[in-house]
């Protein structure tokens, strides 16, 4: 995701970014209470060209794409959830 536009969330477009591309790097892996099999970054751009074949979705569609995705992400994690706290409950009952 990058800010493409205007302020607001229809500045902002969803593209890939291959590996090796010049001006794209990464953070240190940033030290975190939960989650640790999911290593987190920062994605770091300068001067990164990145050609417009590369874009996906339309441009200024990029936030529309990422709350689809956090979406599906929210229904797996409850998902999980409710499995670990049924096996929480039934170990925890005599």
């Amino acid at each position: 995701m990058a800010r493409t536009g205007g302020e607001g969330s229809k500045g902002i477009t969803c593209m890939y970014v291959e590996n090796g591309t010049e001006g794209l790097s990464f953070g240190a892996k940033e030290k975190k209470v939960g989650w640790n099999s999911q290593p987190t970054r920062m994605v770091i751009f300068e001067d990164c060209r990145i050609p417009v074949t590369n874009r996906i979705g339309k441009e200024g569609q990029g936030f529309s794409i990422a709350m689809q995705g956090l979406n599906g992400g929210r229904i797996n994690i409850g998902a999980e959830y409710t499995v670990g706290i049924s096996l929480l409950l039934s170990r925890s009952i005599l």
